[in-house]
């Protein structure tokens, strides 16, 4: 009886252990599935639920991502976060298609380091890799003030609320073809009532938005379609009346109609076989169509209102011909052109390493600038105006080895044969007596040049330099540039970008034979010659391994502080000479820095009410590879007068100054003299600082005249010496 009762207990037991198994497996798994199941009453998920996926994701990809001996330095300094922005009117309404983006502070008018947000449900906006730092948020509508909100991403995903307008100050909707497709790139212009033009284009799926200024009274607006772009296959000048305060407007378009474009010779025959390129110069710049001929006549299609210059490319054995053509408001219009014989330019394509197959080459011809004309014959890739009259390089596809090409006798060309895997090939020929010697093309196979860095860290090492100049606004085409060793003159040298792999390796594809230099364009050092590969009969040249132990990074952890509260500071920048390292400031004022052991002057980009100021610090930081840096500074807009005297107590007018400090890192600027002998320096670098004055003889020759400290209210004497 007593095993029995024994027995029943530890059933019981095992019973309730598993059912608290079960249930904390139950209660997991609802933890999992909440965030995803929980959407909000449009279907889609919360802000929050979404954000909280974006961290979710990151980490697990971070977690997947092997490490590597550089990971430490990149994970501090290369964090990235999902930001979420949700569009609205003043009263809540969802805003779709605005066209949202983060800039960091003081990036400029070229917008550096701008990141666009991707719209997805009505109204949100996000960005994924965000890196950490300080970003402006921006909205590019017409006559919308961009939103004086700022935000700080530190690694974590972040969701904001952004308030574009009043909804009575907004217009918006779509254009739509009458099969209710969206036309993108068309352009709209609102009048208001003071006779000034509101802009808009239309974005991928037709949507506009228009924002009128808050003086603005009226209740509709005359809204003007038109193809100014030449994108949008729209008829110009369609006018239709929209009521402010709505952003569901809907307007339907027809197509434009084409121009027709005939080709004929001297006694009046048609030309059945041609080619017509139709070209306006619109006030956003050139556009260019094309259309073939059917039946003696090419239709062109989406050419802007205006008048147009019309170019005909007949095939070979016809001169290509020249006109003009009025571009109605429809898009219609019509020309004649008339052509003439032209002679044969013919030549053969060979190799030198065996057949030419697999491989497509292309053969061009382009009249030489000098020439008395200048056309040819060919499908054109290139158009400019060179004098009034048309210049294009003119390519085909080489077929069976062989090309051939209406040209002018009365010209010179420059013929180019190109391939992958070959080096070009470029000659110039003229016709002798109306006739064009056969042009026998012998193409060499092309070079490939790869190179190791050492140690593999440098590979995290470059990435992180990239990466904290990209948080700054600054740009990067490769690693690793090679040049021609001998260039010509006047001619932009054709240099090959490349980046270092995740194997350490850097290659160039397709280099033509011939001596090249090959530059290491690091953002953290000078640029460096780092080989001088020569190619000739070796079609891989493999150089020794580049040793980058010099750029393994120390940090530099600082705190900028600004005495004046409407100086706003944006950016630092470690400089020596020949060097300029970029780290953006987050609105506390906090920065982290990257750069290779030596000794930098800081530059600090602020703005101090409207002007943008660069202010120097001529106490230099000291890094050391390896390991961190701390440093704080306060950072001051001061402006110093200097008052030059020689001997004899007079003012010396048309000296120029400069500071030592600011010379020493390889970029300074100078200041001259008055009348008087005063000069003003405007921001005055940090703390003390060398002044000293240019030889009146020897331009690079600098004499010290004394040490200098900013912040002073009259102006600091300085004398000079005998």
């Amino acid at each position: 009886m007593r095993r029995i009762v024994i027995a029943v207990v530890l059933v019981l037991v095992g019973s309730i252990f598993a059912l608290a198994t079960w249930t904390e497996s139950n209660a997991d798994v609802a933890r999992t599935v909440a965030p995803s199941a929980a959407t909000d009453s449009d279907g889609e998920a919360p802000l929050t639920s979404r954000s909280e996926s974006c961290a979710a994701e990151r980490s697990t990809v971070a977690a997947s991502e092997p490490p590597t001996a550089s990971s430490d330095s990149r994970t501090a300094m290369a964090r990235s976060a999902c930001v979420t922005v949700r569009a609205m009117t003043a009263l809540g309404v969802p805003l779709p298609g605005c066209r949202l983006s983060l800039r960091p502070p003081g990036s400029g008018p070229r917008r550096n380091g701008e990141l666009t947000l991707v719209e997805g449900a009505a109204g949100v906006y996000s960005c994924s890799d965000v890196l950490d730092g300080g970003y402006e948020v921006h909205c590019r509508v017409p006559f919308v003030p961009d939103p004086a909100q700022t935000i700080s991403v530190c690694g974590a995903s972040l969701s904001i609320d952004v308030v574009i307008a009043p909804l009575e100050g907004l217009l918006g909707g779509v254009i739509r073809r009458p099969s209710g497709e969206g036309v993108s790139r068309a352009v709209l212009r609102v009048v208001d009532d003071s006779a000034r033009s509101m802009f808009c284009v239309t974005d991928r799926s037709g949507r506009f938005r228009f924002c009128r200024r808050s003086d603005a009274s009226s209740s509709v607006a005359r809204v003007v379609v038109s193809d100014e772009l030449g994108e949008a296959d729209v008829e110009d000048g369609l006018s239709v009346e929209l009521a402010w305060g709505r952003l569901e407007h809907v307007i339907v378009v027809a197509p434009r109609k084409s121009v027709s474009v005939k080709l004929v010779d001297s006694s009046g025959i048609p030309i059945a076989d041609f080619d017509a390129h139709l070209s306006i110069e619109t006030s956003h710049g050139r556009v260019v169509r094309h259309g073939p001929a059917e039946s003696g006549v090419a239709w062109v299609a989406g050419v802007p209102t205006g008048l147009a210059d019309a170019f005909v490319v007949p095939g070979a054995g016809w001169l290509p011909a020249t006109g003009k053509v009025n571009v109605a408001q429809d898009g219609s219009g019509a020309a004649v052109l008339e052509t003439r014989r032209s002679a044969i330019l013919r030549g053969t394509v060979r190799s030198v390493a065996g057949p030419l197959s697999g491989v497509e080459f292309v053969a061009s011809v382009e009249p030489i600038q000098d020439s008395p004309s200048r056309r040819a014959t060919g499908l054109s890739l290139r158009l400019e105006s060179l004098g009034g009259a048309f210049a294009r390089r003119v390519s085909r596809v080489v077929e069976a080895g062989r090309f051939e090409f209406g040209c002018d006798p009365d010209s010179s060309y420059r013929v180019r044969v190109s391939g992958s895997g070959y080096s070009p090939f470029e000659t110039t020929v003229s016709a002798v007596d109306g006739v064009f010697d056969p042009v026998e093309v012998s193409l060499e196979p092309a070079h490939r040049v790869t190179a190791r860095v050492e140690p593999l860290e440098a590979v995290g090492w470059l990435r992180a330099y990239r990466e904290q100049g990209a948080r700054a606004g600054v740009r990067f085409e490769g690693d690793f540039a090679l040049i021609p060793q001998h260039r010509v003159r006047g001619a932009k040298p054709p240099t090959l970008h490349a980046f270092v792999d995740e194997r350490g390796l850097v290659e160039f594809s397709d280099v033509p034979a011939g001596a090249w230099l090959l530059w290491l364009r690091c953002p953290a050092v000078r640029a460096e010659l780092v080989a001088s590969p020569s190619l000739g009969d070796l079609q891989r040249v493999d150089l020794p391994a580049i040793d980058l132990a010099h750029l393994r990074p120390g940090r530099v952890v600082g705190q900028l502080e600004s005495d004046d509260a409407n100086t706003r500071i944006h950016r630092v920048v470690a400089a020596a000479p020949g060097v300029q390292i970029a780290a953006s400031v987050q609105p506390d004022g906090k920065f982290e820095l990257m750069a290779p052991g030596g000794s930098y002057g800081l530059r600090i980009v602020a703005t101090a009410g409207e002007d943008v100021v660069d202010v120097r610090d001529a106490r230099l930081v000291d890094v050391v590879a390896g390991s961190t840096t701390s440093t704080s500074r306060r950072v001051s807009v001061d402006r110093v007068s200097l008052l030059l005297l020689d001997e004899s107590g007079d003012p010396v007018p048309g000296a120029v100054l400069s500071v030592d400090e600011e010379r020493g890192t390889g970029s300074y600027r100078t200041a001259r003299t008055d009348s008087s002998g005063i000069a003003t320096l405007y921001p005055c670098p940090l703390g003390e600082f060398g002044v000293s004055i240019r030889s009146a003889t020897m331009p690079h020759s600098w004499a010290s005249l004394g040490r200098v400290v900013g912040g002073n209210t009259r102006p600091v004497t300085l004398r000079t010496l005998r």
